[in-house]
C-alpha cells in the first residue's frame, strides 16, 4: 500500500479488470484528504491561468518560498520584526552601494535644512581659481567651486595696522545670504564685506606693527 501515479491507479481499472482490496487502498493513499494531510511531502503544483490558491491562516516553510510573478501582501515580518516603512519608500535606496550604506547607518542626527547639525570636522575639495593681478585689474571673476584658492599678485605694500584699497570678487556662486571665510599664506588678513548676489568686495589689513611689502599672496576662500 503506497502512492501510485495517475497512470498506475488509471491501469487498475481497464476493461474487464476487477481491483483488489490493495488496489483501492492504492488509490486512496493517493489522494489528498483534506480532513487527514495536514502536510505535504514533496512538490504542490497548482496551474492554469485562472487558479488561486487561498489560504485562510499561516504558511509554514522549512525552505525557501519562491514566486515567478510578485507575491503582493499588506504585512510583512522578517526575523520578528515587521515591515513599518513602504516599498515606494525602500525605493529611494536604490543603487546605494554597500559602503554608501554604512554612512546613512552612521548618521546619528539629521542632516534636513532646517536643523542645525554638528560636525566634528568638514573638508570642502578646493579648485584653483587662477590669478588675479592688483597691479592691473580691480575686478576678478572666479569660475568653479565653492572653495578655492586665488593667486594674487601685487598685493601692494601695507602699512602697520593699516588696509589696502578696496577690490571686487564676481561669481554665481555668492548669495546676498553667502558667508564667505579668507584665509591667507601671508601676514595679513583678507576680509569679505558688501556681499550681494553674485559678488563681494576683499580688503588686506596688516594687523601687524611692522609694514608689509607687496607681494604675491595665495588666498583660501569658502563660500557657504
Amino acid at each position: 500500500m503506497s502512492k501510485k501515479t495517475r497512470s498506475v491507479l488509471k491501469g487498475y481499472f481497464n476493461a474487464g479488470d476487477q481491483p483488489s482490496e490493495a488496489q483501492f487502498v492504492d488509490v486512496f493513499d493517493s489522494t489528498l484528504n483534506l480532513s487527514e494531510d495536514n502536510s505535504i511531502t514533496g512538490s504542490l503544483i497548482i496551474s492554469g491561468s485562472d487558479v488561486n490558491l487561498s489560504v485562510q491562516g499561516h504558511i509554514t516553510a522549512s525552505g525557501n518560498i519562491s514566486a515567478s510573478g510578485a507575491i503582493i501582501g499588506s504585512d510583512y515580518t522578517l526575523d520578528g520584526v515587521a515591515l513599518t516603512t513602504t516599498f515606494t519608500e525602500l525605493n529611494y535606496l536604490d543603487g546605494i552601494s554597500s559602503a554608501q550604506g554604512g554612512y546613512v547607518k552612521a548618521m546619528n542626527q539629521s542632516v534636513v535644512s532646517t536643523v542645525a547639525t554638528t560636525f566634528a570636522g568638514l573638508t570642502l575639495t578646493k579648485v584653483d581659481y587662477e590669478t588675479l593681478d592688483l597691479g592691473s585689474a580691480t575686478t576678478k571673476v572666479i569660475d568653479g567651486g565653492s572653495a578655492g584658492q586665488l593667486l594674487v599678485r601685487s598685493v601692494p605694500s601695507i602699512g602697520a595696522g593699516a588696509s589696502s584699497a578696496t577690490y571686487t570678487l564676481t561669481t554665481d556662486r555668492i548669495l546676498a545670504t553667502s558667508i564667505i571665510m579668507i584665509s591667507t599664506s601671508a601676514l595679513i588678513t583678507c576680509n569679505a564685506t558688501n556681499i550681494a548676489a553674485g559678488s563681494c568686495k576683499i580688503t588686506f589689513h596688516n594687523p601687524t606693527n611692522t609694514d608689509f611689502d607687496s607681494a604675491t599672496v595665495t588666498i583660501n576662500i569658502a563660500i557657504i
